[in-house]
């Protein structure tokens, strides 16, 4: 999903369950309280929270409303979850 804040693109961010994905902190520095998703096909747009951020390790977690988003597939021979 691409982040966007103000009406402009920040970035993108990867689903990891049916309610948080994961992105770089560094995105949502110019974001305020006005951080929205859009789908990958640009027809459907969510609000998404920040849960957490490491300025350290340049991460931020990120929930979005239950289903928007399916979680990214694993690739091939990954360890299980």
């Amino acid at each position: 999903a691409s982040l966007r804040a103000h009406g402009v693109t920040l970035g993108a961010a990867v689903a990891v369950d049916g309610r948080h994905l994961v992105t770089n902190a560094h995105v949502l520095r110019r974001a305020g309280d006005d951080l929205v998703l859009r789908s990958a096909d640009g027809l459907r747009d969510a609000p998404a929270e920040v849960v957490a951020v490491s300025p350290r390790m340049d991460l931020a977690v990120l929930r979005m409303p239950e289903g928007f988003l399916a979680p990214a597939a694993a690739a091939p021979g990954a360890p299980a979850r």
